[in-house]
């Protein structure tokens, strides 16, 4: 799954490196919005772009829509965005199993220690990223792997509507 944001550019340009090195690598880049803002889509497109990887859009907002329609959600932002998480990872497993290959996670360690993630939504079968603070080692890697800087600045956002951005959600800074 592809947003455009830190985690997911440094993972891609990882992969795009592995590949280099072995072209039985196979990489199928999937941008899922679901009620997403179109600039975080367009995110995920330049990115995938930017290392000459094709990718697929997969707009879920419907199946999204269909699963909530007769639920009790409420007003509950959490709630929703771990339902829109929950459909994104089954999403992918689906699609890897297609491929008879492995989901890659674009997690880090600041956001493991932290609990910031969806159970069943987030962790894939392999997380490059997983022992990496988000503020500082994944920048610096994401410059090595040549990855335009807008893309390790953006704002962290999980795409998910709950909040403006990972930060304002945790009460923190990652530095913090």
């Amino acid at each position: 799954g592809i947003s455009g944001g830190a985690d997911s550019a440094t993972t891609l340009a990882l992969l795009h490196e592995a590949k280099k090195q072995n072209k039985n690598i196979n990489i199928h880049p999937y941008i899922i919005p679901i009620e997403q803002k179109e600039s975080e889509t367009n995110l995920g497109i330049e990115i995938c772009e930017h290392f000459g990887i094709e990718y697929k859009i997969a707009d879920l907002t419907n199946i999204y829509k269909e699963f909530i329609k007769d639920g009790n959600l409420g007003t509950s932002k959490i709630r929703q965005g771990n339902i829109k998480a929950r459909i994104r990872m089954t999403y992918l497993y689906d699609q890897a199993h297609s491929f008879n290959g492995i989901v890659i996670s674009t997690d880090n360690f600041s956001e493991y220690t932290a609990g910031f993630y969806t159970v069943h939504g987030d962790v894939g079968d392999f997380a490059p990223l997983q022992g990496l603070f988000k503020s500082s080692e994944i920048p610096l890697l994401a410059k090595e792997l040549r990855v335009p800087e807008k893309f390790w600045r953006v704002t962290p956002t999980d795409g998910l509507g709950i909040s403006n951005s990972d930060e304002e959600q945790l009460g923190m800074t990652y530095l913090e």
